[in-house]
């Protein structure tokens, strides 16, 4: 709901769509299809169209006065799904007979929204609102007179997706108390209302002492609907037994009308809410001399009793802040949450498997090392052994040669033993390399992990920074991609006859590729361009825009050089022309230097963005282009200079 914009009608419901029914979203996306069908007759019905659509997309009509969105979602697990759409329609103001002016132009939006749950059941809000055209002077157009919208009872009638109220048929939402129906009774109305599940508000009408309702109840239903289950008494036994059934914590207007709202924690279980026949006949006369509703609709206007029950049950502005309304941002936000939980998961998997390596390292580097020592013990005891050998040696000189073999074997062994170590000690730094490369490996995880988490964090800011203010749709990775270059601030903060025009046309590349949507700049156009680039990228993002909200919305209120000028995102040094002087247009020459060809079809770009005066130069610009209404687009044919006009001339002669 837009900021500012006056709540028209809301509502909220159940379904539980029969089992033969394979896909209820794809039944309500055929709904809105027929709506939008019926209203606007060139509007596409292509099933691919809605098909795309549906899960998620955009759709627009051929003359741009309705723009539709909308969002899909189904969680990892398959079992939950979210979708939501909003539909807005722009429309003229219509004719102002006291003013001879026009009235101001309305904007309305439909925000639809659909939750299915793993066992099919579903719930779908709907809400419409609309606000006048801002900026207007002058008179607004007077309110529409309170209806059911017709997508709800499109929704509503589809049998298979048997809508419901918390359980209670649509079709059974006015109930009659009394009659031989046990569940019709006094009593159990007076059961429905103290229950504490109870979901939905509940409506007694109830009869004066002439035997007639204090509203029609059939009458009350169509302009409320569903909202609230409408009772009332089937005849006089049955008003009185429920007088005589009231509940001591109760009021109860017998012949007037009460509302018994849903029971709410840390509030009294009933709240009186209601008025006595007396009061309401005082609220008609009083609406009826003095009420703006009959100023406005004349003697057609409705009942000011069931107006002000619809603003209480159909128009509750907190509805769009309750959590009952699925917006396209909610599942939007349910798709982030998704996806950074994702992001969350799949860095604690990396750390764990990091956890585990390094505990596999630990165990091999400590066996390793276990092995080293038992081998440097072996080492040990040979070289005690040599030691020994030599002793007994110089004891034993009467046996010299068998001393000299053992202590050449004793050499041998000590040599082999002393390779056996620089093999272990070679194998000993390989293990120490591997944990280290290991805890370093682990050192990185922990690192993307707190890198995530900040991105979570950040990610978490900006969700909230959307509920404050809003969220875009328009955004591109790739558009920001190639926006963002090493070089462009030199580009920018550059000025220089040399380097103008190549930054310059660097420049038009980039807002081809940012704006292919809204403009088309001819291949010819900057190549005799000298301004400042700084200038240049001023002009373009204006032409990108100010002056692409001026033609794609239509005329507005004001010439589009006075919109231009109040627009507040435009520099001032830059104005708008939408012609030349009577005598260049005389000219067929001069005229003819502004025809371009675009897509087989001869255009015009006399009008003109301009910034600066005198002679071109680098702090001057001239943006000459054109509205091609069959692409929607810009196009533009000149950038840089002035183009030749009649007063150009009569100085170059």
């Amino acid at each position: 709901m837009h900021k500012g914009a006056d709540l028209f009608y809301k509502c909220h419901f159940q379904t539980a769509p029969a089992e033969s029914l394979e896909d209820p979203l794809w039944t309500l996306v055929l709904q809105i299809r027929e709506w939008m069908c019926r209203k606007y007759r060139s509007f596409t019905r292509n099933p691919h169209d809605w098909s795309r659509f549906k899960y998620g997309g955009e759709l627009r009509n051929n003359s741009g006065t309705v723009r539709m969105s909308s969002q899909f979602y189904r969680s990892d697990e398959q079992e939950d799904l979210m979708w939501a759409c909003r539909i807005e329609e722009f429309s003229d103001g219509g004719k102002d007979d006291a003013t001879k002016t026009d009235t101001a132009g309305q904007i309305w939006m439909t925000e639809i929204g659909y939750r299915e749950s793993a066992d099919r059941s579903g719930d779908v809000s709907i809400m419409l609102s609309y606000f006048n055209e801002p900026y207007y002077i002058g008179r607004v157009q007077t309110p529409p007179r309170p209806n059911i919208p017709k997508i709800v009872r499109l929704i509503t009638n589809q049998t298979e997706l048997h809508c419901n109220m918390s359980g209670r048929p649509l079709e059974k939402v006015v109930l009659g108390v009394g009659g031989k129906q046990y569940d019709n009774s006094p009593m159990m109305f007076w059961s429905r209302v103290n229950d504490p599940e109870r979901e939905y508000p509940m409506v007694y009408v109830g009869k004066n002492d002439r035997g007639q309702y204090a509203v029609d109840p059939e009458e009350l239903n169509r302009i409320i609907f569903p909202n609230a289950l409408v009772c009332s008494p089937m005849d006089e036994t049955a008003a009185r037994r429920i007088e005589e059934t009231t509940p001591a914590n109760t009021t109860l207007q017998q012949d007037g009308i009460n509302v018994f709202f849903p029971p709410k924690k840390g509030q009294p279980r009933i709240r009186p809410h209601g008025f006595s026949s007396e009061q309401l006949d005082a609220i008609r006369r009083d609406e009826w001399e003095n009420g703006v509703a009959r100023k406005q609709w004349g003697n057609d206007a409705p009942d000011p009793v069931i107006l002000m029950l619809r603003r209480a049950l159909a128009e509750d502005v907190r509805f769009s802040e309750s959590g009952e309304l699925i917006t396209i941002e909610d599942v939007f936000r349910a798709k982030e949450r998704e996806r950074l939980d994702n992001r969350a998961k799949d860095a604690q998997a990396k750390l764990v498997d990091a956890l585990e390596s390094a505990k596999e390292y630990e165990s091999r580097l400590k066996k390793l090392r276990g092995e080293r020592d038992a081998r440097r013990r072996l080492i040990s005891e040979a070289i005690a052994r040599s030691h020994r050998i030599q002793e007994e040696q110089v004891a034993r000189n009467n046996d010299v040669a068998s001393l000299e073999k053992e202590l050449q074997t004793a050499t041998e062994t000590v040599s082999q033993l002393r390779k056996n170590i620089a093999a272990l000690e070679q194998e000993n730094e390989e293990a120490y390399e591997l944990a280290v490369d290991a805890d370093n490996k682990r050192k990185a995880v922990l690192q993307d992990l707190e890198a995530t988490k900040k991105d979570l964090f950040d990610a978490v800011q900006q969700l909230r920074a959307y509920q404050r203010g809003g969220f875009d749709m328009s955004a591109n990775t790739d558009v920001v991609e190639s926006l963002m270059r090493f070089n462009l601030p030199d580009m920018l903060s550059s000025n220089s006859k040399q380097t103008n025009n190549e930054n310059d046309l660097r420049l038009t590349e980039i807002f081809s590729d940012v704006y292919s949507s809204r403009i088309h700049i001819m291949p010819d156009a900057a190549k005799d361009c000298i301004t400042k680039p700084e200038l240049v990228w001023q002009g373009l993002l204006c032409m990108c825009t100010s002056v692409y909200d001026i033609y794609s919305q239509g005329q507005g209120s004001g010439s589009p050089e006075v919109r231009l000028k109040q627009d507040s995102r435009v520099p001032a040094c830059f104005t708008l022309a939408l012609s030349e002087g009577s005598n260049t247009n005389q000219n067929s020459k001069l005229v003819k230097l502004r025809d371009i060809v675009y897509e087989g079809r001869t255009l015009n770009m006399t009008p003109h963005l301009k910034a600066g005066h005198g002679k071109d130069s680098e702090e001057t610009l001239r943006i000459y282009h054109c509205w091609d209404s069959v692409t929607e687009k810009i196009v533009i044919g000149h950038i840089g200079t002035h183009l030749l006009n009649d007063t150009g001339m009569k100085n170059k002669f």
